[in-house]
């Protein structure tokens, strides 16, 4: 992803307006044919929701871009972190398309110190996730596939509150915990050790 450095200079609309730095985060696919980045994101204080880096490099309120961040201005009010779930996906989230060779899945999440990997279908829609044991377990089967190992996932909303993400991940053991948009597209996954550093900021900042 390439995005340019010129700045966008907005009229000012309001003294109480803010620049607010948008980190980018991509969901990075693993195809048979190699490796594609199929979708660049910001968490949008606007609209609260992910929006594509297009979208945002369009808006007029956009004052600067690289390819880390996009600055914004926004009202005050908006400026600060509202505590959803959306706002912790991390930069890069390596997923693995469900057609590819499960001995392919295999040495990417090994070669990546990685112990599972969302799956999507071809329109990046969130399919579930494979454990490095499960596709180790079907590396001998002849033709075997990614989505031959797929087991199901909770995948929660980009609007759900971390507090409300991390009763869930409490309740149900999770270690990671897939977050999509409104269409079921995955953002990114967000893990355990996220929220904790979410909450140990916040408690931090209280002092």
């Amino acid at each position: 992803m390439e995005l340019g450095n010129s700045a966008l200079m907005v009229p000012g609309d309001g003294t109480d307006d803010r620049r607010v730095r948008l980190p980018t985060r991509q969901v990075v696919l693993v195809r048979p044919g190699g490796v594609e980045a199929v979708r660049s994101t910001v968490h949008c204080p606007l609209k609260r929701t992910g929006q594509s880096v297009p979208s945002c490099l369009s808006c007029q309120r956009l004052h600067e871009a690289s390819t880390e961040a996009l600055v914004c201005s926004v009202p005050a009010g908006l400026a600060e972190a509202r505590g959803v779930a959306g706002e912790l996906v991390p930069r890069e989230t390596v997923v693995l398309d469900a057609e590819l060779p499960v001995y392919d899945g295999l040495r990417l999440l090994q070669n990546a110190q990685l112990s599972s990997a969302p799956v999507v279908d071809d329109n990046a829609s969130l399919l579930g996730t494979v454990l490095t044991s499960e596709l180790a377990a079907l590396c001998d089967a002849p033709g075997a596939e990614v989505e031959d190992a797929i087991i199901p996932v909770v995948a929660v909303s980009e609007h759900l509150t971390i507090l409300e993400l991390a009763q869930l991940m409490d309740s149900r053991d999770l270690e990671r915990t897939p977050i999509v948009d409104e269409a079921g597209h995955l953002l990114g996954v967000v893990t355990a050790l996220d929220v904790v550093r979410w909450f140990s900021r916040r408690l931090t900042a209280l002092d």
